[in-house]
């Protein structure tokens, strides 16, 4: 589901970024930003290269990462990688110096919260998966009066299969 909704976001910003470009759309709308600051920041986004194609670009290599990240097991390597397109050690004269400033400042303002979006849909599914194995494991205790000695054992009467921990890619540890 996480992946679906980056795909729509996308094509909304995408379909978007012509109108808020010419002033069609207010900033405020799109990112509750004073609309001073997103005008000289696009202003200098012009000076320096910004087009709605380069900020399209931006947005694209931004959101393709977001989605192989949701589509696929937690990868911690695949994460950190994203993370570091956008790291906070550019400097403002490195930002402004890059094709399109304007397209990289807008898509390193979305990434902390997809990223913790992200982080909070794991983490409820691991809390999900950990209720689940947890009522599982106490009701066998009840009907046997011993704890299981693995959750093997409760497959199929109590689980249908053993849970995967989503963030390490293996089955939740007993």
């Amino acid at each position: 589901p996480w992946a679906e909704t980056y795909r729509y976001e996308y094509l909304f910003i995408e379909g978007s970024i012509d109108g808020v470009y010419s002033g069609r759309y207010s900033w405020r709308d799109f990112f509750g930003t004073d609309e001073c600051i997103m005008s000289l920041l696009m202003g200098f986004g012009r000076l320096f290269g910004s087009t709605p194609e380069t900020i399209r670009t931006d947005f694209q290599h931004c959101y393709s990462h977001m989605i192989y990240i949701a589509d696929h097991p937690f990868d911690k390597k695949a994460r950190e990688d994203f993370q570091a397109i956008f790291s906070d050690e550019d400097s403002i004269l490195k930002i402004l110096m890059r094709n399109d400033p304007v397209g990289y400042i807008l898509a390193r303002m979305v990434l902390p919260a997809i990223d913790a979006a992200n982080t909070r849909h794991l983490r409820r599914l691991f809390q999900l998966r950990g209720t689940r194995v947890f009522l599982a494991v106490s009701q066998y205790r009840r009907e046997h009066g011993v704890l299981p000695a693995s959750l093997e054992e409760l497959v199929p009467a109590y689980l249908p299969a053993v849970p995967e921990d989503p963030f390490a890619r293996h089955p939740v540890r007993y």
